[in-house]
């Protein structure tokens, strides 16, 4: 931190109770890590000596991440547990250990294990999220995102990644930017702290009157089964990872990925009077058919934004839908429409206890259009699910320009082959196999045991 920066104004940002969970215990931190994967071609991104240019792309990363303010920003704990942790400015972001270049050379073909982030770190002394760059036989380059699911939702998660891209080529430096200079900083004791809580807290209600009825609304009990969450969490932490039982408690999952052609895809869910969201839940639901055919219905969770603050970092809900076993793709799909959008209209989630869906799926686009990671063209974009300690299986879709990424994640008990071929069938049912683009070496994937 500068010399100066005591004069700054101290900068808290309270994370919600809602948000916390994520940090409940070291499995929860471990799980609760979406990633997205990027593909490009290598050249512009390598030295003369044919090798990965590390200094390039830490320098196109803390160029575009200046606009991407949670890229600078770590959380606080409070003491005693008196309130949730607080996102504050980072002193340093350490980009040598935020921007990771792999050793070594991987096959055209890499295992979606490594795409879906299984190399990736996060430290909870440090921003929240990482990015690792991987070099690939046949020339391509990964980079493979990371953030924690405290930092945001997908869709935060998006907009971060966002930021790192540009609508057309550029090179670091080109722009007559500034160098960045701080204009908050950390609290420096725990009184700033509590005092910004404070002061974030209060900025929510109108009148004194009203924060007082807020916080006279959440039951005493439920706020002291919170405050002494938070004093055993150091301990608890402590125990699952001396004893390995975090270790054992995370286990492990294989990862598919497919590379279709958008316009195909938007084609069949034309077809259908579907969207590509309804079209992906349906998808999971013949993945599921196909693992247990006996079963008599499936259930499975859907991600929706149903009218939370938008200003949340996290305000998705999640849905649940039920189906009755059918191969009939028609009813099927029109079965997950009318459960959505009535989820939409009445704000029900349908969730029971105890639970019985396997996981989730969901579909996110983003940009319409190529984008660019510095000088170097993103060919595709997936975003990968997050396993929680009761999923089995999940799907996420995602459109980015002209293509349609598939990622199935599934734990190691299940066929994930059996899955997949189940879930590519219904984007080829309707228009058939030679609509969809073949996958190029880098998208198809082989069978791994990976932990979180």
């Amino acid at each position: 931190m500068r010399a100066d920066s005591s004069a700054l104004p101290v900068s808290v940002q309270p994370l919600r109770v809602l948000d916390e969970k994520f940090l409940a215990n070291e499995v929860v931190f471990r799980i609760a890590r979406p990633a997205l994967a990027m593909i490009v071609p290598g050249d512009a991104l390598r030295r003369a000596d044919g090798s990965i240019d590390a200094d390039l792309i830490r320098r196109i990363v803390d160029e575009r991440r200046r606009g991407v303010p949670a890229t600078g920003q770590r959380l606080q704990r409070v003491a005693l547990g008196l309130a949730t942790p607080a996102w504050v400015p980072a002193d340093n972001v350490d980009l040598d250990w935020h921007v990771r270049v792999l050793d070594g050379v991987y096959p055209a073909g890499p295992d979606a294990n490594l795409l879906s982030g299984a190399a990736s770190r996060l430290d909870p002394s440090r921003p929240l999220w990482s990015i690792t760059v991987a070099d690939l036989d046949d020339g391509r380059i990964a980079l493979i995102g990371m953030i924690h699911h405290s930092v945001g939702d997908g869709i935060s998660g998006i907009e971060m990644i966002s930021g790192l891209l540009t609508p057309a080529p550029s090179t670091p430096g080109e722009s007559a930017a500034e160098p960045a200079v701080p204009t908050t900083r950390a609290p420096a004791t725990q009184l700033e702290l509590l005092r910004g809580h404070y002061a974030a807290w209060r900025s929510r209600h109108a009148t004194r009157a009203d924060a007082w009825q807020d916080y006279r609304r959440k039951p005493v009990k439920k706020r002291l089964r919170r405050l002494g969450g938070r004093l055993i969490r150091p301990l608890k932490n402590l125990y699952l990872v001396r004893s390995g039982l975090a270790d054992r408690m995370v286990e492990p999952h294989n990862s598919r990925m497919l590379l279709l052609d958008a316009s195909a895809v938007r084609g069949i869910a034309r077809q259908f009077g579907a969207s590509p969201t309804i079209l992906t839940v349906a998808a999971a639901f013949a993945a599921l058919a196909a693992l247990h055919p006996d079963a008599r219905e499936h259930a499975l969770t859907v991600p929706l934004s149903l009218g939370r603050e938008a200003a949340a970092r996290n305000h998705i809900s999640m849905v649940r839908v039920v189906v009755t076993a059918t191969e009939n793709l028609s009813e099927l799909v029109a079965s997950v429409s009318e459960q959505l959008t009535t989820a939409v209209k009445t704000g029900n989630t349908n969730t029971v206890s105890p639970r019985d869906w396997a996981g989730y799926a969901s579909h996110l686009p983003m940009h319409a259009r190529r984008q660019y990671f510095g000088p170097a063209e993103v060919t595709s974009i997936t975003l990968w699910p997050v396993l929680d300690l009761d999923d089995r299986i999940a799907v996420f879709t995602t459109t980015y320009a002209n293509t349609f990424a598939v990622a199935v994640l599934a734990r190691t008990d299940l066929d994930i082959d059996r899955a997949t071929d189940a879930v590519a069938r219904v984007f080829h049912t309707a228009i058939g196999t030679a609509a969809a683009k073949s996958p190029t070496p880098a998208e198809n994937s082989q069978e791994v045991r990976s932990g979180v």
